[in-house]
């Protein structure tokens, strides 16, 4: 299964690397050059739990002079990662800085997620994804399951399992010939958790086929808000 944002199989997308990065020690000094105009690189490092310093850092002449800092606080830094366009390979590089940017970026990060299954069992480690990180799985507002056409088939239950751990989805789009059939070796009780689920849209986008079924099963009973849900074919 290709995650836009990384493999789900992982223990955790983007804290994972974290565990070996020292953002705690001195920072290095640095002499700034002659002429400002040619700060080359940039590095972020963290000062505080709640305050993060930027570091511009001038082409090396002599080690005698300190890099100097701006000490900005995380609030700030906050407004500015959420005006990131939703550019996945920008906020993965953000979140590996520091915690603190991992933190802050996270909510960008996961907000729209295009997850591709490919092979059957793709759906399951999605929704174990999902239910072994119920934090991340709250910011996911955009779903797009793609690559559905492969499968042939999209089992009710797992459908249901994936939409009652995304408490706060807004927009839904599967692409494929959807038939969500129940499958009696794996019927599963519905889950207890689920809370009312206000979709603003679904896209289905069937690609050649016309066939839509919810076979025995009723979207309305289990989530009485879709009943003014625009469907889009």
């Amino acid at each position: 299964m290709a995650l836009l944002t990384n493999s789900v199989d992982r223990d955790d997308l983007v804290a994972s690397t974290l565990e070996t990065l020292n953002f705690e020690g001195e920072l290095a000094k640095a002499a700034p050059a002659t002429d400002p105009s040619n700060d080359v690189s940039k590095s972020v490092v963290k000062k505080s739990a709640k305050r993060v310093k930027f570091i511009s850092r001038f082409d090396l002449g002599d080690d005698s002079g300190p890099v100097r800092g701006i000490a900005l606080p995380e609030e700030l830094w906050s407004a500015i990662i959420e005006n990131i366009p939703d550019d996945k390979a920008t906020l993965l590089a953000i979140s590996t800085v520091s915690r603190p940017f991992c933190r802050m970026a996270r909510p960008s990060l996961f907000r729209s997620l295009v997850i591709r299954l490919c092979v059957s069992n793709d759906t399951r480690l999605f929704i174990s994804f999902l239910e072994s990180h119920p934090h991340l799985a709250r910011v996911v507002r955009v779903l797009s399951l793609r690559d559905v056409y492969s499968l042939g088939r999209l089992y009710f239950h797992e459908l249901e399992r994936i939409l009652a751990n995304l408490p706060r989805l807004k927009d839904l789009d599967i692409a494929g010939p959807v038939r969500c059939l129940t499958d009696p070796s794996t019927q599963t009780k519905s889950p207890t958790n689920r809370a009312p689920l206000f979709l603003d849209t679904v896209t289905v986008a069937l690609y050649g086929y016309k066939e839509l079924s919810f076979r025995g099963h009723s979207f309305l009973h289990l989530w009485p808000s879709t009943a003014f849900m625009p469907l889009r074919f």
